[in-house]
């Protein structure tokens, strides 16, 4: 599937907001290629790992320690069992960058 084609003609029938959740996969594809506003993620206490279809492996071709993504306005929220990291696209327009409750 192509996501690029898939976002425009959601954006052709007046769909202006997906909300997206998945995997490592599922979410590095929407990061890598900048298709997001705003960011929200949930990271538990429980870390993953390895190279299998089991394991997720979020910004596996994106961000690197020379060039990450840094999201704007971001906001931290410490739970019992993990974290929630909510912020901004710094390329998005800065219109959609309302926060919400």
């Amino acid at each position: 599937l192509d996501l690029a084609e898939i976002l425009a003609r959601l954006h052709r029938l007046g769909i202006a907001s997906v909300l997206v959740e998945g995997g490592g996969a599922v979410i590095n594809s929407f990061l890598a290629n900048g298709f997001f506003d705003e960011a929200v993620l949930f990271i538990a206490d429980k870390l993953l790992g390895g190279n299998t279809n089991e394991s997720v492996q979020l910004f596996a071709h994106g961000a690197t320690v020379a060039d990450p993504l840094t999201l704007k306005n971001r906001q931290i929220l410490q739970l019992d069992s993990g974290f929630i990291i909510r912020g901004f696209n710094p390329k998005s327009h800065p219109q959609n960058h309302k926060q919400k409750g």
